[in-house]
Parts: C-alpha cells; structure tokens; sequence
C-alpha cells in the first residue's frame, strides 16, 4: 500500500486525526486491515489487521534528501500479483482515494520475507462537511485460501481425477493452440491415439481396483515416453492422447510411436504379487497449420481402430 511520509512519530496507529475516530475499538477488532490516511499523507491510522499484514510497509520515509531533492522510489513491496513488476504509485488504491476516486482491485501482491501475500483492496475518498476530501481510506484482505481454492477447482476442471493428466477438454484446448503456432511458424503437429489392449479383461477378471493400477502406470510410463513440451492426456476409459509439436519431418512421428509401445511393454505390478500386461494400440494422425483441430483428433482416432482391428500391440499411422 501507499507508505507513510511525515513524523514518524503521528504516522502508525495514532497521531490526533485517529484518537478520536467514533468506532476506533470496533475496527481495530475486524479481521480485514483497515488504512485511513489524511489529504496531505501526514498521518495513517492502521488497524491491527493492518499492521499484522503490512508490517514494515508502514515505516515512514523522508521528504526530501538533505538536498532537497525528492528521494527515490525505494524499494517497492506491492507488485502486480504474479509478476515482478513493482505495483505503480498512481495506481495505489489509497493514491487514486486522494484524488477522488473510489477503486476495487485484486491484482497487489505483497511481499516480505520472501513470501508473497495475494491481496483484495478496496480504498475510497471521506469528504469533509464543505466537500473536500479530508481522508482516503482503504480496506484490505489476505485472499490467499480463494486464489488456492480457485486454482483447485479451475485444476479439477480440466485435468482427469485419477492419473491427473489433462482431460479431453484441456487436450483440445492445447490442439487448436498448437494448429495456430503451426500456421505461425510453418510447422508440423501431430497427435498419437492410445488404446491399451486387453483392459477390460483386467477390470472384469481382478477388478476396478487392478484397472485403476493399471492406468496409473500407463499414465507414469507415458510421460516418461513424451517430452515436456508434448501434452499429455486421458481421453477417457483407457484410451490417452499425446499432441506433439514443432515436428520437422513426417517421419518423426513413426519414432514417436515405437517409444511410445516400448514404454508400456513391461508388465504392471498388482496388489497380492498380481501383474497385468496391457500392451497399445496407437494411432497417429500427421496436421500442418490448415488442419482443424477436430479433424486431426478423428483421423488419430481412426488410425487407432485399424490398428486394434488388426490384432492390436502395433501402431498406424493415418493416410488419406
């Protein structure tokens, strides 16, 4: 928040403009922070919500050096949230207040000790009785646990609960994306359909439980198969996608493939000294920049059904 200037002395918790505030037991009490600064920013009244969570912010700063000269910006504690970008003065909720106008925004940051505090603020002017503005005063909270809850819940969105890869709708999502990087860079994707062959023998003969092992060990061998740029997915049931980008020659995709078959060649260990071995049938679908993002996912899809309607444990790849 805005910092403190003047006498030390008047400029926290105190100082003859806050002894008297009606209410002054009652604020201290709430469990926002509360700031109310004067029209010349010589005093600040802090609750000690306030306090608690700006600490240091509080510390008064000189006028002027002993030259005379306005002193430097210092070190800013406000950033704008999620970046490193110091939060700009004539943004400062308490700032705009001074000048009249009332402001809600939850993009400030604070940060001491090496942690950084997400924070909602919402700051206006208080006029005095001829309609000059005789105070600015802000209230603000800690909203760490919404931004996690809201992160948890856009996570669970589009992410597969069980083996916490991305779902079929974050996988599409990452497929028209990589279609227009393609039309940008003049470059080649592709996506590789994956069935496990013998799946639903596992679940009907050892039970849900053994199924659920099994793909939470397909979902580990895969993404030690694909790179960190690749987007891996469960499309449903037993069935995964992979879209690979920044392909240089059609062949790479066959490469691809093979690995992909190799790393689910091991059989899965089970509960009681059970084991299941599921191998892949894949099906792989070559795109450029001109291929729509659903066409490509069917033509990986159909590649993948001549594959298992060919005894399954190999791989094909879609042509016209």
């Amino acid at each position: 928040m805005e910092e403190a200037r003047g006498d030390p002395a008047r400029a926290v918790g105190g100082g003859p403009h806050t002894r008297d505030v009606p209410f002054r037991r009652f604020v201290e009490q709430l469990p926002i922070g509360v700031l109310a600064v004067d029209a010349p920013c010589s005093s600040v009244y802090a609750n000690e919500a306030a306090r608690r969570l700006l600490g240091e912010q509080l510390v008064p700063v000189r006028e002027e050096d002993e030259d005379g000269a306005s002193p430097p910006q210092g070190r800013y504690l406000v950033y704008v949230a999620g970046t490193d970008e110091p939060y700009p003065d004539v943004r400062m909720p308490i700032v705009r207040a001074l000048e009249g106008h009332a402001t809600v925004v939850a993009d400030m940051e604070l940060r001491r000790d090496g942690s950084a505090v997400p924070i909602e603020v919402w700051a206006g002017p208080v006029f005095d009785e001829a309609g000059r503005i005789d105070h600015a005063i802000a209230a603000f909270q800690d909203i760490s646990a919404r931004r996690q809850t809201e992160e948890e819940l856009r996570h669970a969105a589009f992410h597969d609960p069980l083996t916490d890869l991305a779902n079929r709708s974050l996988f599409e999502q990452h497929l028209i994306q990589a279609g227009a990087r393609a039309r940008r860079n003049n470059s080649m994707f592709a996506v590789a359909f994956i069935d496990l062959d013998g799946f639903k023998a596992v679940n009907d003969q050892l039970g849900h439980r053994a199924g659920d092992q099994v793909l939470l060990a397909t979902a580990r061998r895969l993404r030690g198969a694909v790179r960190a740029s690749d987007t891996l997915a469960r499309i449903g049931g037993d069935e995964f996608a992979v879209l690979l980008e920044g392909l240089e020659e059609p062949h790479e995709v066959d490469v691809v493939a093979r690995r992909l078959a190799d790393h689910l060649l091991e059989p899965v260990p089970l509960d009681h000294d059970h084991e299941a071995r599921v191998t892949a049938s894949v099906g792989l679908a070559l795109g450029t920049g001109d291929t729509a993002a659903a066409e490509l996912l069917a033509r990986a899809d159909h590649a993948m059904y001549r594959a298992k309607s060919e005894g399954g444990e190999r791989y094909t790849v879609f042509t016209n």
